[in-house]
């Protein structure tokens, strides 16, 4: 009805207003885009600041870091538990080292001990040996066990999986390598020290076997089996001197190895420490970053928010003040309004359609960088698989490559050296190009982002201005066919139910416009849904979500790694400096290991070249003067005593001076006899001694070893030929055994004159004429000394009582020169006749002068109580013996030298009673005097008389079943041939005083022989009778005895028995 209202129209005024409706149609479309558009926009606006205010209700991403963090904080976990680990093993070998340090000086005093003993006098050092070498090298090589646990020790380390998880820059499993290098070295030292031990331990019997067996020498006597036995031991010794010193070195570098690894673990920590500090700075700094940046974004979608509300405000007023304007219009005019809103419809269709080429082709690139993306994430796990591949081949380098200081047998220290340079330079060239490999890979990722960046928000086909488009579309479309809608059906209700031209254009309006709605709009390019799988990440939902999310990722990502790069930059430039150290250390180690044994080679080469000469030059001197004891044996001159001992032939000395009166005449006669031959044996002897002498001054051990062979072969070699040649030496040097220890005819001939006894066990016969001589002139000079001390006692003399006295002083001294003046001074025989002597000249002398009488009471007394005390003194063989002696004879000069000066002022009865006095207090002290004389002439020599006392002691010891006394009789170290010792002969006495009540010990054939160190070797036959009168049970033994006596603090005693039982069983 409106419509017809305006029908009375002029035509122009009708086209005006269809213009005026046109363009009131045009500005309405254009402000409801605007509207739309602006509607659209604050809608957007609005759901990005909820998203904000989502984002900002929950926490900030705290994964981006996770992953370095956790690779730290895993490497932190290992390093703390390698360092107590590598610091027990490293206690553990320190002790061990000290140990072994132990052992070695143990060792080098004993081997000191032996060299000591070669450079004596030869006698001493046999004496020596058979002493010491059996006893003290077992407790000198006693530590030796301890190799063994070191070996227990290391084998298990070796297997710990602990010490295989240990960290180290050695690589995988090197404290387990250096385990099994330590158990192969201490398992070197054990056989060593053992075949020492092994061999000091041996019997004589036992090194006489070992000699034939590897040595290829038989020794008959025990002399030069025992200056082999201590050969033998020195060269062994030596050996496993090296052996422990090179056991020492290795535990020593491993102990300053294991310092320098926890030292760099320790820098290594520090600098996890600090790397983990720092990404804990850094995921803050990220969070807060986060934060600004989500308070930036709202602040800044806010403020366009709030503007594009103003704008909506206005847009919507006018577009208010538009609609009523064209609702005027309407009324006047029937379709057109709502024609113009189709129109409007249709152009926002065509512009959505005609843009989605446009859409689609940059949502295409936008999910091209994406996938971009996620194939660049995709090829990280895979660089750090081969990277991982890489660095594990260079370590695996080493396993067919050893390195120092491990090299495997016949490799050389440089050679294990190099191998170190190369392993350590292809270890820094690869983590420097994977370093090169990983910040490219960063730098990738920061491009993608922004990339990926500049393609999402490229205008004018942005995911933004589609959004706003498609909404402004969906908004026309609904508000047009609402107004069909209300316009058909107030058409109908003005055309009360009839169709007309109005209707039936509104109809074919309303269905162009349904057929437009309810076709399909194209899909949004950007609302497809995308599915990323990348490092921490798992995403899925449309393009432009899933786009804006993996740029935050990539650029999160790169940052990280540059940052994480950059300390590994500075690891690695600190492992370089670390290498360089490390292999300047090992070259100064190898350098120094050669100087030493260079050093230790060339000391041999020169040492052993002179030890040679000096073999050679005593095999020469051993086979002349060999040469002339046998020429002396043919002669009749000396007799064989054992295999290799010679000596002056009894049956040649009696033959000698059986027309002799047997004293000095016959010693004279003897002497001439051997005089030539005493000088060439003396010559002969002294060059054999003398080069015995310089051959004992050897040489130190051959320093041979498998690191000399390998790394010093040269040098080696002639250390291996040295070492050869001086076995040979020995071996052609013991063919000739040194047969005696002194020279039996120089040692005769100075015996007859000098004061050892040799003649005791010489000539048998002429030492008892000399002792039947001696004891006649004793007799008589005693005579003497009695007659000139009554002399003496009376109170005048005459003159011819005085030359007789005078000449029998000399027919007594002329007698003593004939028969014994040969001998010197401290002879047996000259030492108890000549002091005599002379006190009968002294009191010859005397018997001029005769004092007036003076009372003598006090002096009687004073010489009784000094007669008593000198008989009262108990006999030592210590200081104060001597000095009780000498204190003794002062106060005897005291009182008699007033005597002797006033003697005649005495009255005869009084002279008589002083001298008497006088004569027994200087017998007993004489007797003591005589005693101080023989300790201090002969303190380690055993005398004859001493010997007789020795076994009469112990004859009447056994006789009376007295066991203490006989124990008593025995040196501390007394042995029997058999092996038996003192408490085996304590528990045989035992028995047999039990059994028998009466016991005979008889001794016949009885003699004796001096021997060089002051013992002597005595032998007889025995016959021991056992008789229980209560059982009537009677037994007896008889055997042939040989042993060795001697003095024990001055006493003597039975030192050992040598061959034969003298024991009742």
């Amino acid at each position: 009805m409106a419509i017809l209202a305006c029908l009375p129209l002029s035509v122009t005024a009708k086209a005006a207003n269809y213009e005026e409706i046109a363009a009131l149609r045009e500005q309405l479309a254009t402000a409801t885009l605007a509207v739309a558009e602006l509607t659209t926009k604050a809608e957007s606006l609005q759901q990005s600041l909820d998203i904000l205010d989502r984002k900002k209700a929950t926490k900030p991403d705290e994964t981006s870091l996770s992953s370095q963090k956790d690779a730290l904080q895993k490497e932190r976990e290992n390093i703390n538990s390698s360092l107590p680990a590598i610091a027990s093993i490293q206690s553990k070998m320190d002790a061990d080292k000290e140990a072994v340090r132990d052992s070695y000086m143990e060792l080098k005093g004993y081997i000191e001990r032996l060299d000591r003993l070669q450079t004596q006098n030869v006698t001493k050092t046999i004496l020596s040996l058979a002493l010491e070498t059996a006893q003290e090298i077992k407790e000198a090589i006693n530590p030796s066990g301890k190799p063994v646990e070191i070996v227990k020790w290391a084998v298990e380390k070796a297997a710990d999986p602990v010490v295989k998880a240990i960290v180290s820059y050695g690589g995988p499993e090197y404290y387990t390598r250096k385990m099994q290098g330590l158990s192969t070295q201490a398992a070197s030292v054990t056989p060593e020290l053992q075949r020492l031990k092994d061999l000091a331990s041996l019997s004589l019997d036992g090194w006489r076997s070992y000699m034939v067996k590897y040595e290829d020498k038989a020794f008959e006597g025990n002399n030069g089996l025992i200056l082999g036995k201590v050969r033998v031991l020195l060269e062994q010794a030596e050996k496993a001197r090296w052996v422990l010193v090179d056991l020492y070195n290795q535990m020593d570098r491993e102990i300053k190895d294991m310092d320098v690894d926890q030292t760099n673990l320790k820098e290594l920590l520090a600098e996890i420490d600090k790397q983990l500090a720092d990404l804990d700075a850094q995921d803050k700094t990220t969070k807060s970053d986060i934060w600004k940046n989500l308070a930036s974004e709202k602040e800044k979608i806010t403020q366009e928010l709030s503007d594009i509300k103003e704008k909506l405000a206005t847009e919507k007023q006018k577009l208010a003040n538009i609609q009523n304007k064209l609702k005027s219009k309407i009324n006047q005019q029937d379709t057109s309004p709502i024609e113009d809103q189709v129109a409007n419809y249709k152009t926002l269709h065509k512009r959505l359609t005609d843009s989605i080429p446009g859409y689609q082709a940059q949502a295409d690139m936008v999910e091209a960088n994406l996938d971009s993306a996620t194939n660049a994430y995709a090829a990280i796990p895979e660089m750090k698989r081969d990277q991982q591949k890489e660095m594990d081949e260079v370590v695996g380098w080493t396993l067919e490559h050893p390195t120092y200081p491990y090299p495997t047998e016949g490799m050389t220290d440089k050679t294990a050296l190099e191998n170190t340079r190369k392993y350590q330079e292809n270890w820094m060239k690869t983590r420097e190009r994977h370093l090169a490999e990983k910040r490219t890979t960063a730098n990738q990722m920061d491009g993608l982002a922004n990339s990926l960046e500049a393609e999402i928000n490229a205008t004018p086909n942005d995911p933004t201005s589609e959004h706003i488009l498609r909404n402004a579309l969906s908004t026309a479309g609904s508000k047009v066919y609402t107004a069909l809608q209300e316009a058909l059906r107030v058409a109908y209700e003005n055309s009360h139910g009839f169709s007309n031209s109005t209707t039936q254009r509104l109809e074919k309006l309303r269905a162009e416009m349904k057929a437009l709605l309810d076709t399909p709009l194209p899909a949004s390019p950007y609302a497809k849904s995308k599915t990323i799988a990348q490092e921490n990440l798992n995403l899925s939902n449309d393009i432009a979500y899933v786009a804006q999310t993996t740029i935050l990722h990539l650029r999160n990502y790169a940052q990280r790694e540059l940052a994480a790069l950059q300390e590994e930059g500075r690891f690695l430039d600190g492992q370089k400096k670390e290498q360089a150290k490390t292999l300047d250390k090992y070259q100064k180690e190898i350098a120094s290991r050669q100087e030493t044994y260079r050093y230790a080679a060339k000391t041999f080469l020169n040492q052993g070249s002179d030890y040679l000469r000096r073999l050679e030059d005593l095999l020469q001197a051993r086979q002349a003067y060999s040469q002339f004891l046998d020429s002396a044996k043919k002669a009749g001159i000396l007799e064989k005593t054992d295999a290799n001992g010679y000596r002056i032939s009894q049956e040649w000395i009696n033959t000698t001076v059986k027309n002799t009166s047997m004293t000095c005449p016959a010693v004279d006669l003897l002497q001439e006899k051997l005089s030539s031959r005493a000088a060439q044996s003396s010559r002969l002897f002294s060059q054999m001694m003398s080069a015995q002498r310089l051959s004992n001054i050897g040489t130190s051990g051959a320093p041979l070893s498998d690191w000399a062979k390998t790394n010093e072969s040269g040098l080696y070699s002639s250390v291996e030929s040295l070492n050869r040649q001086l076995e040979q030496a020995r071996h052609d040097l013991a063919q000739i055994p040194q047969t005696v220890i002194q020279d039996p005819i120089t040692t005769f001939s100075n015996s007859i004159s000098s004061n050892n006894a040799f003649l005791i066990g010489s000539s048998s016969e002429l030492f008892t004429q000399m002792q039947k001589t001696s004891r006649e002139l004793e007799a008589l000079v005693k005579i003497a000394i009695l007659e000139a001390e009554h002399y003496n006692k009376a109170a005048r003399m005459t003159e011819e009582e005085q030359k007789k006295m005078r000449d029998w002083v000399a027919q007594l001294k002329k007698r003593q020169q004939t028969d014994f003046g040969c001998f010197d001074s401290e002879h047996a025989f000259n030492k108890n006749l000549t002091p005599k002597i002379d006190e009968l000249a002294e009191l010859v002398k005397k018997l001029a002068k005769k004092p007036l009488y003076v009372d003598g009471q006090k002096t009687i007394a004073d010489l009784k109580t000094l007669l008593t005390d000198t008989r009262n003194l108990f006999i030592s063989y210590d200081d104060g013996y001597k000095k009780a002696v000498s204190s003794l004879r002062t106060r005897l000069y005291e009182l008699e030298t007033p005597f002797l000066k006033n003697e005649k002022g005495f009255s005869p009865g009084d002279v008589t009673t002083i001298r008497q006095h006088l004569h027994d207090i200087g017998e007993a002290l004489r007797a003591h005097e005589i005693r101080v004389l023989d300790m201090q002439s002969r303190p380690e020599s055993i005398s004859n008389p001493q010997i007789q006392a020795l076994y009469q002691s112990f004859i009447t010891a056994y006789g009376a079943s007295d066991l203490r006394g006989i124990l008593a009789l025995l040196g501390p170290d007394w042995q029997g041939g058999d092996g038996s010792d003192a408490r085996d002969v304590e528990e045989y006495l035992s028995n047999s005083f039990r059994v028998f009540d009466r016991i005979q010990y008889k001794i016949s054939g009885f003699t004796a022989k001096t021997l060089g160190d002051g013992s002597a070797q005595v032998s007889y036959s025995v016959k021991i009778a056992g008789e229980n009168r209560r059982q009537h049970l009677t037994h007896e033994e008889e055997s042939q005895i040989v042993e060795q006596v001697g003095l024990v603090d001055g006493q003597p005693r039975i030192l050992r028995t040598i061959s034969g039982n003298q024991w009742l069983r």
